[in-house]
């Protein structure tokens, strides 16, 4: 008996870390409006009292993080003075290996910024566990479910060049496929009407763990699987 209660105490105790390292993967998660947090992460690396590493993923369409940026991990050219530059596509193995290399050698960078990168790429699961490999903490930001549900006269949802939409479901971070049934899908129709310009975009920190994942697993069994599943996202 003495022996159950023990190891129930464990499996208790045990359990209960993983609940707090859960909850502190993910953190203060917001709508906002678009770019308004990038202030406020500027802030942050500002207030710690050794200037700190950070390494800009996706950098090369707006590198906001000015004289904070140590390194980028991009398909383009980041101009960007005294930044190391790690160039190829980052859905690709191959250029996260010169990254990991690079850690190994100095030690992950302190903060990693990745924003309105995710949506475009084919895995952003990838790479989210990506980012957690070379950072101990990092921002990130991608277009809302209610801009990206939004048909603005163009040929698509949302951009048309943009694959994902993203959700929050409890205190996760689920990544929805934009499939070619969703333009006519009458769900997000409904998700479109809910949108603002204060609500523009979705954002979050993390630590230790980007954890990203795809709705069920990135597998449909089933055509009204498929369509069904969406529904979740109406809930906000």
């Amino acid at each position: 008996m003495e022996n159950t209660t023990h190891s129930q105490l464990w499996n208790n105790l045990i359990m209960c870390f993983i609940y707090k390292k859960r909850r502190r993967m993910i953190k203060d998660i917001r709508y906002n409006e678009i770019e308004k947090r990038n202030s406020e992460v500027l802030a942050y690396l500002n207030s710690k009292p050794i200037k700190p590493t950070v390494i800009d993923v996706g950098a090369s369409i707006k590198p906001w993080g000015g004289d904070f940026i140590t390194a980028t991990v991009d398909l383009n050219d980041v101009s960007l003075k005294d930044a190391i530059q790690f160039r190829g596509n980052i859905t690709n193995i191959i250029v996260w290996e010169e990254v990991l290399k690079y850690v190994s050698k100095n030690g992950k960078f302190d903060f990693c910024i990745c924003t309105h990168t995710l949506e475009d790429i084919s895995n952003p699961i990838f790479v989210a566990t990506m980012l957690s490999r070379i950072a101990k903490e990092g921002f990130v930001a991608v277009p809302s479910k209610y801009v990206e549900s939004r048909h603005n006269g163009g040929l698509s949802r949302g951009w048309l060049h943009h694959r994902w939409i993203f959700n929050v479901e409890n205190d996760s971070i689920i990544a929805y496929p934009k499939l070619p049934f969703t333009e006519n899908l009458k769900v997000l129709n409904e998700v479109a009407t809910k949108f603002h310009e204060s609500i523009t975009e979705l954002s979050f920190y993390w630590e230790d763990t980007c954890d990203i994942q795809a709705v069920n697993g990135d597998f449909f069994p089933s055509d009204n699987f498929a369509i069904n599943i969406y529904n979740n996202l109406l809930d906000v």
